[in-house]
């Protein structure tokens, strides 16, 4: 499960499946124990398949120690959550994070887990450990030494802290340890240490081919109820009336049998009635991708016109020549059916389909992968010459030419292994590329200190690259704009809201019966609750010394989320200029924050539904357009130009856009 973070400055406690640590680590992989001064194997108390009182432990080992004892890190690797927990079950944990000393930390949670949840002297230190393979080791039951820092390298053999209490059904002094895969799934916490093992992998459960309409019904409405009681912003899409009356209309559709692959196709479709990037509904029936063929001519809409755009050696002269007919039909046709109503967008973002009709025009329409027996696609252009060419299966080559670079420029910009890129480009200009906002802390520090050299050095300018990039950890956004913007002026209007403090629908990761969001508050006259900022907010820090120089914003149709924020307080507060294409995520809002996962018991299809409604803003005027992304300063559109670029099309016109502005 995908662990999120709340806004707002407080600690914030996080429920999520207790999957911490991890892997397939290999039998033969030797870890080392993590008691000092104690054999593999010594002490323990329970390990997998033991009951502890009427809980199955089906991926913990749970080590005897006394409350002085040294915890080690089992091996070398990188903090990647470290903080409080405390759980509620072998299934669920809260989390806390927190700033400064751990006994002070206690002592500021143990109120609220008492008054909820039993004794605090089982709110302790945990730590979860990335190794070089992927693979995640949790340990919990400490006392930390220090408050770690995610990013942060820790060796094997390294102290970790002392022994604390673990779990509230074991009442000695313990420790608690599971490792889990890259992919979150548990993984045997004993062979790694060379010890005979009771672990037992998880049974997958293989789902149904075909559904009866009964157990397709039951799938549909439970999905449907789900988001029409946990969604926040369903009545911004349509009324729960309209929404009650397509439901309705669909479940009347179903069959007396479905496979459930067709099952997977209607859920799909549900998913693009409810478009919003943050809502995410896994349909997958195979894990098998055929990726589908390709014409010799590659076309997509540049320019407001279906045109060729790159082609392999023997069809290169169409090249740039617009496109009026597909298979016999127009384009105009065509595109009734390649349609926002198509596709899984936010609000009313026009780039996204932009994007799509240029970059994936020739797999979008129905008869864009015609049976291989039959000769390919035909295509008729504006001047009446027809031409019908091959399609090809998809390999490690493209066979297109050097047209294609500019095609995997815009694909593939700002994406770096490494998640965020560090350069100065000239006496002028520095670049930040920036690929994601989750980011560790070590990260985000790294990123802080050169914005810092920079407003040192007093370099002019600063570019901040968001193209292709999904957002991430609000913490980390606002770390690094505090460094380069002021507090907003005049001041947005901001809260959030949810639908409600406890939900019937039960879900994968959220307690039942437990009250969540229990400082959102209800507004007389409105649906939901609200958290509003605080009446009297402390004051901005004068006395913070940023960046002054010029900011200059990298934004296309995959600038989600946090890259959106980010945008978009650099344009309200005319801080800088954004350059490219409307970011993906809307403007005044998004949901997002906290998600509930469900699981369809029939088809075993999964959904993430956002919990929480984030409105940054509620000014709509020219500038920002209702339920639209950030519309940059400066609109690049995609172009045949950009297309055919052998070089970073956006960033060479931002380049020439600074030497404008100095």
């Amino acid at each position: 499960m995908r662990t999120t973070r709340l806004l707002g400055g407080k600690l914030c406690a996080l429920l999520c499946l207790f999957l911490l640590g991890a892997a397939t680590l290999n039998a033969q992989t030797s870890l080392l124990w993590p008691i000092k001064n104690k054999a593999a194997g010594s002490d323990i108390l329970f390990k997998p398949q033991d009951k502890i009182g009427e809980e199955l432990n089906t991926e913990h080992i749970f080590i005897s120690t006394t409350e002085s004892t040294e915890v080690l890190a089992p091996a070398d690797g990188i903090v990647i959550s470290a903080g409080l927990s405390y759980n509620i079950s072998l299934s669920y944990v809260l989390f806390f994070t927190y700033d400064g000393d751990f006994d002070n930390a206690i002592e500021k949670n143990k109120k609220a887990i008492e008054e909820k949840y039993g004794s605090s002297r089982y709110l302790t230190g945990t730590v979860t450990i990335k190794l070089a393979n992927g693979d995640k080791i949790n340990l919990s039951g400490i006392k930390l030494k220090k408050l770690f820092r995610t990013g942060e390298k820790i060796r094997r053999g390294e102290v970790l802290g002392t022994a604390h209490y673990s779990y509230k059904k074991i009442p000695a002094s313990s420790v608690g340890l599971s490792i889990s895969s890259s992919k979150g799934t548990p993984s045997d916490p004993m062979a790694p240490f060379g010890l005979k093992s009771t672990f037992r992998a998880p049974t997958i459960v293989k789902p149904k081919a075909v559904l009866t309409k009964a157990e397709a019904e039951a799938d549909y409405r439970r999905l449907t109820d789900a988001i029409k009681e946990i969604y926040p912003s369903l009545t911004d899409l349509m009324s729960i009336e309209e929404y009650d009356t397509f439901v309705s209309s669909e479940i009347a559709r179903l069959p007396e049998k479905i496979s459930r692959k067709e099952f997977g196709r209607r859920i799909a479709a549900f998913n693009r009635k409810i478009h919003d990037s943050h809502l995410f509904i896994n349909t997958h029936t195979h894990t098998k991708v055929d990726l589908p063929m390709l014409p010799e001519i590659f076309y997509g809409k540049l320019e407001g016109k279906v045109m060729a755009i790159m082609a392999t050696a023997k069809y290169r002269s169409y090249i740039g020549k617009e496109i009026v007919k597909i298979n016999g039909q127009d384009i105009d046709s065509l595109e009734l059916y390649i349609s926002p109503s198509h596709l899984v967008y936010d609000g009313q973002v026009a780039s996204y389909l932009d994007r799509v009709l240029a970059l994936n025009y020739p797999v979008l329409h129905p008869q864009a992968n015609k049976n291989s027996k039959k000769p390919g696609t035909t295509l008729t252009f504006a001047d009446g010459k027809e031409v019908t060419v091959p399609m090809f299966k998809q390999g490690n080559r493209i066979p297109y030419g050097k047209e294609a670079a500019g095609f995997f420029n815009i694909l593939g910009a700002n994406r770096y292994k490494t998640q965020f890129k560090l350069e100065e480009l000239n006496d002028t200009t520095a670049y930040i590329g920036l690929s994601t906002f989750e980011l560790n802390e070590v990260e985000t520090d790294e990123i802080v200190a050169f914005i810092r050299k920079m407003r040192d050095k007093e370099k002019p300018c600063i570019i901040f690259d968001l193209r292709n990039n999904p957002g991430g950890s609000i913490e980390v956004l606002y770390a690094i704009a505090r460094e380069v913007m002021e507090d907003d002026t005049p001041p947005r209007k901001s809260y959030s809201m949810v639908n409600a403090h406890l939900f019937k629908t039960p879900t994968m990761n959220l307690i039942p019966s437990d009250s969540l969001f229990t400082d959102y508050r209800p507004i007389p006259g409105k649906k939901g609750l609200y958290l509003m900022p605080k009446d009297d907010p402390s004051p901005s820090d004068s006395t913070r010394n940023i960046y002054k120089g010029r900011l200059y914003v990298l934004t296309d149709a995959k600038s989600a989320s946090a890259s959106t924020e980010f945008a978009g307080r650099v344009k309200y507060n005319r801080r800088g200029t954004v350059i490219g294409r409307e970011t993906a995520t809307t403007y005044h809002c998004f949901t997002a924050v906290k998600f509930a996962n469900i699981e369809l018991d029939h088809s075993k299809f999964t959904c993430t539904i956002p919990m929480v409604r984030c409105v940054f803003d509620e000014t709509v005027d020219d500038r920002f357009p209702k339920g639209r992304g950030v519309i940059p300063d400066i609109e690049i559109p995609i172009s045949l130009a950009e297309m055919h670029s052998q070089d970073d099309y956006l960033l060479r016109r931002t380049l020439e856009q600074i030497r404008k502005d100095l």
